[in-house]
């Protein structure tokens, strides 16, 4: 296989990424309102906030 291409992982814009992103953020919202274990319910809160921050840095990009 052509290591410039690798077909497991597809390429996506920096929208899609972005909009990928913004849904797992949703995800893990949705799970963190779900769960009444403190514990979980921190970490879901924190991944949501990381996914939330990376999709905000990936609209910041300009496309060349």
């Amino acid at each position: 296989m052509d290591a410039d291409h690798d077909t497991r992982h597809p390429f996506r814009s920096a929208t899609q990424e972005s909009d990928y992103m913004r849904r797992r953020a949703e995800e893990h919202r949705v799970l963190a309102d779900r769960t009444e274990e403190p514990g979980a319910r921190s970490i879901h809160r924190r991944l949501q906030q990381l996914y939330q921050e990376q999709a905000d840095l990936l609209m910041m990009v300009v496309p060349d």
